[in-house]
């Protein structure tokens, strides 16, 4: 017999309140702030970034016994995530990030001495960005792009 994954509420009825199962909780409560913060670079606000990041987590909480057992379970967390966020943006017909208006706003643009030269340089940039590969982008993303 093989020993529950979860737990209930003193008083509940078991098969209605299941609570998530510790190991769960404790990387929801460990992850949970970076994910949002990753999302909002994206989504370009909070409150979307959260359902988004809400999303994830419940499809990994209906999934987490199969979480466990795969090879690496905070990366396939990170996939389901990142792909929460894209389904997101694209429900909400956003444009790529890396072609919004925002990408302009920039320190180097506003501090140029040369704005034209500058922009120039940050088109270049963003087309080298479009090539990288989703890893190499997110590893771009969480190192420059957030706080």
């Amino acid at each position: 017999m093989t020993e529950s994954r979860s737990r209930t509420r003193p008083g509940a009825d078991p098969m209605t309140q299941q609570l998530p199962d510790l190991s769960f909780t404790a990387f929801h409560q460990m992850n949970r702030p970076r994910y949002i913060h990753y999302a909002e670079t994206f989504l370009h606000n909070r409150h979307d970034a959260e359902e988004a990041i809400d999303s994830a987590f419940e499809q990994l909480l209906r999934t987490w016994d199969k979480v466990l057992r795969v090879e690496n379970p905070s990366g396939y967390a990170w996939t389901v995530m990142r792909n929460k966020v894209n389904d997101h943006s694209r429900a909400r017909r956003r444009r790529p990030p890396l072609l919004d208006d925002e990408a302009f706003n920039t320190f180097a643009l506003r501090d140029a001495v040369d704005p034209y030269g500058q922009i120039t340089e940050s088109l270049a940039l963003m087309r080298a960005m479009r090539q990288l590969t989703e890893r190499q982008l997110d590893v771009m993303v969480m190192t420059y792009l957030t706080d």
